[in-house]
């Protein structure tokens, strides 16, 4: 009897021992790399014999300052220059400034430094999270860490201990090749430090085709285990072009959209800016442009990001083909080699255990101009290899996905918005997309920054059919789009019979809001939101509506749900959701593209010159709630 109970209490020790080594496994212990994105990493010039360094990016604001105080007559001249239209003057005047500042960032025509610039060691003693955030704390001259915000969310959720993950630093100034070369080195170091097997990426922008470029060659050395690419460049971007040209055409609408996101906070510019057009900062930007490309000709890096369909001409027009030979020929393999064999480099990884995942974003304009639907910065066709419309555009009506690189009858890849589909992707089960999110914000998103945990640092998310709480199309709840809509039985962006009610969420950090009308496209619908009360900061309401769903799917529809701020000196606000109805047979599929938008609610009420001289003014979005509220009341 002795030995059975010495017996059971050995199992319950080996048993209990077990949880404790299960709890202590909880944390990821597979070391983690940040890759940073463009211009993200500090670079500066060492100072000799105790001399301060001297930072050449991000630049010190004191350098700028005292830019305008050595050029202030001119910058005064430009100024009042202004006055009499001479805005291109004012722009070449901020291109001096620009390049005074940054001069020292200039590379020779064959893509090495004009000055002895460096950037933070990548040694894994320093360079561990736990060890930056110290030097943080300590040095007065870098006040700030990439992924301050996303380490903090880690160690406040415990995902990782901040000793085992890593920061990779590198000169943005050069090529992708280059660069992967350098990354797999720190790979190394990293695993010699730690100890382990391998490692996990989380990337960023440029970090991602870094990490693209550094598979292509080593990734049957099998260094790493998972690696999640947000936001990459994988097909290269207009911009470069666009800046090298002087060819700006700035979309106004989306960079007030852009900084109401960046700033966070439920912040309308809109409003103030809707009736201006960008003439003044685009003669502004492409005055100051040449200064800037004074300083950028010679950087590899930017032809490395270019598209490869404006690669040839970059090259032709802005590289000497003898001097800048060495710039040519990494990025001639990484245009024609590299690039186009993206999807193949990725099945490869999968084929030997190597976890790949993207993040993508879309629904906005590039920063630059052009009708490219993106994140402001990447095309969102180039981040993912999806097929993308141009922005205003829209799939038609029974449009099913070009099923190339899934062909799963049963797997629905097109967005709700019908502006992407997915199932030509690289990698199509294993890429997220998010509405109207922009470019490497995901830090100030809590889907977002979840989403990036959860592949990172979890196995719970195997591809996008995993989880509804993290499907392959959601919208972004950053702070500045004030709610978060979804039908209550469908995954977000998508309606059926299914559905009884709205689900319609406060975004908001500090303001409730108060539901004042939902109006519906696409859908005969009409939604109760007398009874619906007040929505505080973070929580939810459900609001019931009554009517028909068609029977029918792969058709567009949207919502517009218009509201007020409590407490708040604000007009009356709206967001507009794109959704589909799956709700039986699609039609016909005809081909081509449709119009992205529906005629709202006034639209179609006042007549055509009404409305045009309405949506020149800064009232049109508070008159169309007005319409909206009052107009269903008596529908």
């Amino acid at each position: 009897m002795k030995k059975l109970i010495s017996i059971l209490v050995c199992a319950a020790l080996i048993v209990s021992s077990c949880g404790i080594f299960a709890l202590a496994k909880e944390k990821e212990d597979t070391p983690v790399i940040f890759v940073p994105g463009f211009l993200q990493p500090y670079m500066y010039i060492e100072g000799e014999d105790g001399a301060e360094d001297e930072y050449l990016w991000l630049p010190k604001k004191e350098k700028i300052f005292k830019r305008i105080v050595d050029d202030m007559p001119n910058f005064l001249m430009s100024i009042f220059g202004l006055l009499f239209g001479e805005v291109e003057n004012f722009g070449e005047t901020l291109g001096g400034g620009a390049y005074a500042v940054s001069e020292k960032m200039r590379c020779n025509p064959d893509g090495t430094t004009v000055y002895p610039v460096v950037h933070y060691k990548n040694d894994p003693a320093e360079s561990n999270a736990a060890n930056l955030k110290k030097i943080v704390s300590k040095e007065a001259e870098r006040k700030n860490i990439l992924f301050e915000d996303f380490m903090d969310y880690i160690d406040a959720n415990g995902y990782a201990d901040l000793e085992n993950v890593f920061v990779f630093e590198y000169d943005s100034r050069y090529d992708a090749i280059q660069l992967a070369n350098e990354l797999r080195t720190f790979i190394k170091d990293v695993k010699k430090y730690t100890g382990s097997d391998k490692v996990n990426l989380f990337t960023i922008s440029y970090g991602g085709l870094i990490t693209a470029t550094y598979f292509y060659y080593y990734m049957n050395e099998k260094d790493v285990d998972k690696a999640v690419l947000n936001v990459p460049p994988l097909q290269g971007t207009d911009f470069p072009d666009r800046l090298f040209r002087q060819n700006v055409d700035l979309p106004l609408e989306t960079l007030i959209d852009f900084v109401e996101s960046v700033l966070g906070v439920g912040t309308e510019l809109a409003a103030i800016f809707e009736a201006n057009d960008g003439d003044f900062l685009n003669t502004t930007l492409n005055g100051a442009s040449g200064g800037l490309l004074d300083v950028v000709r010679y950087w590899s890096s930017l032809y490395t990001i270019t598209s490869t369909d404006l690669y040839e001409g970059m090259k032709k027009d802005f590289l000497d083909p003898e001097e800048s030979k060495d710039i040519i020929k990494n990025n001639d393999i990484i245009h024609y080699d590299i690039m186009p064999s993206m999807a193949e480099t990725f099945e490869k990884c999968e084929n030997k255990g190597i976890d790949v995942s993207i993040i993508a974003c879309t629904g906005s304009n590039i920063c630059l101009g052009g009708s490219l639907n993106g994140d402001i910065l990447v095309p969102t066709y180039s981040a993912s290899g999806a097929t993308v419309t141009e922005m205003g555009k829209r799939f038609a009506d029974g449009y099913a996905g070009a099923k190339t690189s899934c062909s799963n009858s049963k797997h629905n890849h097109v967005s709700p918005s019908m502006e992407v589909d997915a199932s030509s992707a690289f990698l199509p089960e294993n890429t997220w997309f998010i509405e109207d999110s922009y470019h490497a914000m995901f830090e100030l998103e809590d889907y977002a920054i979840s989403l990036c945990a959860k592949l990172l640092f979890t196995d719970e998310l195997e591809d996008v059919h995993s989880d509804p709480a993290y499907p392959q199309f959601e919208y972004s709840d950053n702070p500045h789009q004030g709610v978060h809509a979804k039908f209550n039985n469908s995954l977000t962006g998508y309606v059926s019979s299914k559905d009884t009610s709205l689900v319609v969420r406060n975004v908001y950090e500090r303001t409730a809001i108060k539901i004042v009308s939902v109006a519906a496209n696409g859908i005969d619908v009409d939604f109760d939101v007398l009874n619906s009360g007040a929505i505080m900061p973070g929580e939810s309401i459900e609001i019931p509506f009554s009517g028909d769903i068609p029977e029918v799917s792969a058709t567009r529809g949207d919502i517009t749900i218009n509201y007020v701020k409590l407490g708040v000196a604000s007009g009356l606000c709206s967001k507009v959701f794109e959704i589909t109805i799956n709700n039986g047979p699609a039609p016909k599929y005809n081909g081509g593209t449709a119009e992205a938008e529906f005629d709202t609610m006034l639209e179609k009420a006042i007549p055509e010159t009404l409305y045009s001289f309405l949506v020149k003014t800064t009232t049109r979005r508070a008159v169309e709630c007005i319409f909206d509220s009052v107009a269903l009341l008596f529908i």
